[in-house]
């Protein structure tokens, strides 16, 4: 990318910055923002939701360790 202007750019130089952008993180900070979500998805009950579509609500059959399907 060498526009100077950084609303000109194409999906795939923002794609490639986003990622560059990402690998540069530090381990800690990499750490960080996946502890803040989990936070963040949490303060909304997100987990709860999904342990109860699984618990009764589930609308497919799920596999088992041998192979066969659970309903």
């Amino acid at each position: 990318m060498t526009a100077t202007d950084p609303l000109q750019c194409t999906f795939e130089d923002a794609r490639r910055t986003h990622l560059r952008q990402g690998t540069a993180l530090s381990t800690n900070d990499k750490v960080t923002f996946f502890e803040e979500m989990v936070t963040f998805a949490a303060s909304f009950g997100a987990r709860d939701r999904l342990a109860g579509r699984h618990a009764g609500g589930a609308s497919s059959p799920r596999p088992t360790t041998d192979g066969a399907t659970e309903e």
